[in-house]
């Protein structure tokens, strides 16, 4: 079952509640972690590219003159101790809830290719290709392929995988993502739930609430990103009625106490987000004793490929 990051131990509880649930990566968070991208959102989970690939590179035997050996490249696809570390500290600091997409999360991610380019002593190769996208420990391999060849061909590549290279192993999909333009966010979830609760068992009107928005965000340390004041303070008015609040006829609302588990440790509103757009993403490893993966994605607009 696919499971948020917190599994291998990186993650602590989310610092944030979010009034709009999870989201699609977000274009405008994007960060370069070790060897990954990570897409950060202000408003959401924060979704991690998982194309922590690398590679290892051997041959049976020993003797230039055998007739006969089986060499083997695998790929692994696996987060370092450093990344996860950098992880860790998005997560204590910001308060980011991080997971990584996989083949599962169809509605994110699609249209997995893998394939080995300008790596000829693999043409006849035997291939396993996951196109999953999903993470593996550092002993399990995510892709490989099997070649046989003579003794003097298996040092022969032997030498290359540790100098000049093998060929490059290259992985391509789609991502759906869109980009957060703007947020109202309250930091004190305490001050907020101890606002709210002072009202418990009244009746208000629309112009009390909008006094009760007010004082919130005077209080309990609001901050608007891509609104303007007046915008902002409607739309907080707005979301407390409709998420707090229970009509109880006419004009008059009362507060719902249960609706309060949902305040942690700061709230997040509402979100201005771009429509989804699609980007092409690939990952580049050179086949290479050392090399790191090059990943990068460029956007096109859904149906204009």
């Amino acid at each position: 079952m696919k499971q948020i990051i917190s599994i291998i131990s990186l993650l602590v509880a989310p610092l944030i509640s979010f009034a709009d649930g999870p989201n699609l990566p977000d274009l405008g968070g994007q960060t370069q972690i070790g060897r990954v991208l990570l897409f950060k959102t202000p408003v959401g989970t924060s979704w991690l590219a998982p194309t922590a690939f690398s590679s290892r590179f051997t041959c049976t035997g020993s003797s230039d003159n055998a007739t006969s050996r089986s060499c083997v490249l695998r790929i692994f696809n696996n987060l370092n101790d450093d990344e996860l570390s950098q992880m860790n500290a998005l997560t204590r600091n910001e308060g980011l809830q991080i997971t990584h997409f996989t083949d599962i999360e169809s509605y994110v991610v699609s249209n997995i290719t893998e394939d080995l380019q300008d790596a000829p002593e693999f043409s006849q190769a035997q291939k396993m290709f996951t196109r999953s996208l999903r993470l593996t420990g550092s002993k399990l391999p995510y892709a490989q392929a099997l070649t046989r060849t003579d003794g003097s061909g298996a040092e022969r590549m032997l030498q290359k995988y540790s100098h000049s290279g093998l060929g490059r192993y290259l992985v391509k999909f789609d991502m759906r993502a869109q980009e957060t333009t703007g947020y109202i966010g309250i930091r004190d979830g305490v001050c907020m739930k101890q606002r709210l609760l002072s009202v418990q068992g009244r009746s208000l009107d629309y112009r009390e609430i909008r006094a009760l928005a007010d004082a919130i965000g005077s209080s309990c340390g609001a901050r608007a990103v891509g609104l303007d004041q007046d915008d902002a303070a409607m739309t907080i008015k707005y979301e407390l009625k409709a998420r707090f609040f229970k009509w109880t006829g006419r004009t008059k609302y009362q507060l719902d106490p249960s609706a309060l588990d949902s305040i942690q440790g700061s709230y997040v509103f509402a979100k201005i987000s771009s429509p989804p757009t699609v980007v092409r993403c690939q990952s580049v490893l050179e086949l290479k004793e050392g090399a790191v993966p090059i990943t990068t994605c460029s956007t096109f607009q859904d149906g204009n490929r």
